[in-house]
């Protein structure tokens, strides 16, 4: 029987790019970068995640996770998922 794993690797806590805000912590899936940003709030606009979404494209990541307070969604390679949900993932 064979197992695929996952492997995780905190690679960064704070990303700035030139001129923008940063992204909260970076995280390598296997041999991808997945940028996590913190968002605790009730609701989420498109406006507020345009630094992701320009890392995302940027670098070439497969995604980007976003911790809400309590929204799930999935909009541009965007993962929006609540901050209990995330405390999950191993």
């Amino acid at each position: 029987m064979e197992f695929n794993s996952v492997f995780f690797c905190e690679i960064f806590v704070l990303y700035k790019q030139k001129g923008s805000q940063f992204i909260h912590r970076l995280t390598e899936l296997n041999t991808y970068i997945i940028p996590i940003e913190s968002k605790y709030r009730m609701t989420i606009g498109s406006d507020t995640l345009q630094n992701l979404s320009k890392f995302v494209e940027d670098k070439k990541c497969p995604f980007g996770i976003v911790v809400t307070k309590d929204e799930f969604g999935l909009a541009d390679k965007i993962i929006k998922i609540p901050l209990w949900v995330f405390l999950l993932i191993p």
